[in-house]
């Protein structure tokens, strides 16, 4: 069985963020450089890695300060039982292990990028596209054109990736204006403002 690692991140009152994984080794962390990146002052900026060895896999804590918890009790390195719920500092994180057929995927920025990004995994349920704030930040034309925080999104259904145009003035699919999601397949082109992607399979 292919398994895709379905990760919800959830502190005391809310999810904080849900992802889609089928990697062999995934960071967790405060630090940006890690594959899921929770904000918050108790985690450690390396916090922990889970790892795949054979067909199962782990969790192993990286000497973080406020510690990983499973069932109550601070570990160094455990195997992750399906739909294990696991403590990170004072965030919740479970693990449901799926069969799904989800390929990796990614938007490469080509043209007019917001920052030195220049490409974003697409691992959640949604992802956002507009403003600094968002999972994916574009540029506007000018300083009168205001990008909101969801011109548009990436969004995970049914096993294929869609592209939601929520402000449909801002987004353009292969160069042509859309008002409906639409699925997307290699090499489609994505305009919001006026920073452009390529949606791309990874293999």
């Amino acid at each position: 069985m292919d398994i895709t690692l379905n990760i919800i991140i959830k502190n005391s009152t809310k999810i904080v963020g849900e992802y889609f994984f089928k990697s062999d080794r995934i960071t967790i962390g405060r630090s940006k450089t890690n594959d899921i990146v929770i904000n918050d002052q108790t985690v450690s900026s390396n916090h922990c890695v889970i790892k795949k060895d054979g067909s199962d896999y782990f969790i192993e804590d990286l000497d973080s300060t406020n510690g990983t918890f499973v069932n109550g009790e601070k570990i160094k390195k455990v195997r992750i039982k399906n739909n294990q719920i696991l403590k990170i500092a004072r965030c919740y994180v479970r693990i449901i292990f799926l069969d799904m057929d989800i390929r990796k995927a990614v938007l490469k920025v080509i043209e007019n990028p917001l920052d030195d990004r220049k490409s974003f995994d697409l691992n959640r349920l949604t992802k956002f596209i507009g403003s600094s704030k968002s999972d994916i930040p574009v540029r506007s034309k000018n300083q009168f054109t205001i990008i909101s925080d969801y011109a548009a999104a990436v969004s995970i259904k049914d096993n294929k990736y869609y592209l939601i145009p929520i402000n449909p003035d801002l987004v353009k699919h292969n160069s042509n204006n859309i008002k409906n999601d639409i699925e997307l397949n290699d090499d489609d082109e994505i305009n919001v403002g006026i920073t452009k992607f390529v949606f791309k399979f990874v293999e």
